[in-house]
């Protein structure tokens, strides 16, 4: 790609670029900055150093970051554990259940976090699926597993929720790297155990880090699986407890320490996530494999087969067990609250039946949902396409700076920046917006997914179409319609299903800033869980994931046809 190049679209898609740089300001930085300036005034909205110093003298800060840091480490050194071997199989050998491993892993992924925490409390709870069947088992009256509400069912869900991203990021780079340095060990006499640790995992070191450093960064963040799984403030991390300090407690000036030092944190670990992502571009071009290894397909031996079936077997386990639980749930019902359940689809009836409490919210649930996921993806589509050609057209010793600053939303918790508009909405004096707020919100939290969707395509883009068009003539607005836009309409709707996927089910910032009369899909969810009416819960997280299989499989078939 060079400059030259980029210069002809780019006096198009600068304008586009100049939107999402003035999106990022007000809707992004100017939130953030609301809260953050808590830390250094005091009651009389006066500068001053002593809070912020105070702040970092309390041990209470220190235990809540000492035990978000754990429980993200923790959560990390799982998932890689839980994807390495997934990895392996899938980068290593071609055998007839290979998608399989795809379809299994990709499960969580695109489920909203407030599914996997419901789905963890059907299955693993104490009168849960599988402590029921223990139960009838060892004919025993206690439940043998109590993992719920505490440090196991953090790292657990988390666990579960971001195995996947080690499977993406490991696999697709180990495809692409030549095995020709193992076979000249393997030729020379070395053990494959050694020929791994000595040539093998520093190749691939690159994209491990990049997947620990994403995962950690996500598990680091978390808000909904803590919230509900921790039960209680010594399981609590700085996110939650962010919420916690300003919406419950007031205490603006603890809830703006914590996100000072959860904002340094997540930076950092974005800033190794991004140089782990730019060493991997550079290893692959040294290390491409060739045409003719490429497509040899490795047939695993007969031990090789059984333990990749075995390990199909405990991660498809591990991941549908919980979600088909929410489902056959769904279909159930109890005549009294201590009586045995009998299949009924009273839940979904009442779902569509106007004038049943809490659940008469269904249908204003849905269509607010979609409604604010399709205008986020509107706003923050565009934007993403506009900072990527701005991002591969500067100097590329500076393009890094601003894609680290473009990313810096994947950084701040949706919490972090749902409180910023909760205060400038305090400040405007008017709360009738807050739909608006939350729309923008959402834009502002899917655009880091869309840039990471758009960014690669367009740096991959072949430059001989468009440079033979702007050479001959063409105007730069016919060449990015007619010749680039088609080229990236793969990872524009990517991205696009990334974003609507992850608005559907962002309760954080949501949680916030919603009102009684603006209710989504994740707080009806964290509404009838926190009333404890789990039946309902689990017909609304059915249609919800529902809704995400119907989406990605729309997406599947506009990338088949378009």
């Amino acid at each position: 790609m060079t400059l030259r190049f980029r210069d002809g679209t780019f006096r198009f898609t600068s304008f586009l670029a100049y939107f999402g740089i003035i999106l990022l300001v007000p809707l992004f930085f100017l939130p953030v900055f609301m809260v953050l300036r808590q830390a250094f005034v005091d009651d009389a909205n006066n500068f001053s150093l002593a809070i912020f110093t105070s702040l970092l003298r309390s041990s209470y800060i220190w235990r809540i970051t000492g035990f978000t840091t754990l429980q993200a480490l923790l959560s990390t050194i799982l998932a890689i554990a839980i994807g390495l071997p997934g990895a392996y199989i899938l980068s290593q050998f071609s055998f007839k259940g290979k998608f399989i491993i795809r379809a299994v892993s990709t499960v969580p992924f695109v489920l909203p976090p407030i599914i996997v925490v419901l789905g963890f409390v059907i299955f693993y709870g104490n009168n849960g699926f599988l402590n029921n069947f223990l139960m009838s088992i060892f004919k025993t009256s206690e439940p043998p597993l109590k993992i719920l509400y505490s440090l196991k069912a953090i790292i657990l869900a988390h666990g579960f929720y971001n195995f996947p991203i080690c499977i993406s990021l490991v696999a697709g780079y180990w495809e692409q790297v030549s095995d020709n340095s193992e076979l000249a060990s393997y030729t020379m006499g070395a053990k494959k155990l050694k020929t791994f640790l000595s040539i093998t995992l520093p190749k691939i070191y690159p994209a491990i880090l990049s997947s620990a450093a994403l995962i950690f960064l996500f598990c680091f963040t978390s808000f909904a699986i803590i919230l509900v799984l921790g039960g209680g403030p010594w399981f609590s991390t700085i996110e939650v407890e962010i919420y916690r300090q300003a919406r419950v407690s007031f205490n603006l000036h603890s809830a703006a320490g914590l996100a000072i030092i959860s904002i340094v944190i997540s930076s950092v670990i974005l800033m190794i996530y991004l140089l782990s992502q730019k060493r991997m571009m550079g290893n692959i071009a040294g290390y491409k494999k060739s045409v003719s290894r490429k497509s040899i397909s490795i047939k695993p031996a007969a031990v090789g087969s059984i333990l990749i079936g075995i390990y199909i077997a405990i991660a498809g386990l591990f991941v549908t067990a919980p979600i088909i639980s929410v489902i056959f749930r769904s279909f159930q019902s109890q005549l009294t609250r201590a009586g045995s359940t009998y299949l009924s689809l009273k839940w979904y009836q009442q779902l569509f039946n106007i004038g049943q409490g809490a659940l008469s919210l269904t249908a204003s649930a849905f269509s607010n949902s979609i409604l604010i996921a399709l205008s986020a993806a509107a706003i923050a589509v565009p934007a993403a396409i506009g900072l990527s050609y701005f991002i591969l057209t500067i100097n590329p010793r500076k393009s890094y700076i601003s894609e680290l600053l473009f990313m810096l939303p994947l950084a701040v918790s949706s919490v972090i920046l749902g409180l910023g508009y909760y205060l400038l909405s305090n400040i405007a004096g008017n709360l009738s917006i807050n739909r608006l707020l939350i729309v923008s919100a959402h834009a502002i939290i899917t655009l880091p997914f869309i840039l990471r969707a758009v960014m690669p395509a367009l740096r991959n883009m072949r430059q001989s179409y468009s440079s033979a068009a702007l050479s001959l003539g063409a105007r730069p607005v016919r060449v990015f319609f007619s010749i680039e836009l088609p080229l990236l309409k793969n990872a524009i709707i990517s991205g696009s299903v990334f974003a609507i996927a992850i608005s559907l089910g962002e309760i954080n910032a949501t949680l916030i800033l919603a009102d009684e009369q603006t209710i989504t899909i994740p707080l009806l969810l964290y509404r009838l869980i926190g009333s404890y009416n789990f039946y309902a819960a689990c017909a609304v997280g059915t249609l919800l994931v529902a809704m995400c299989i119907l989406l990605f499989s729309v997406f599947e078939y506009l990338r088949e046809k378009l």
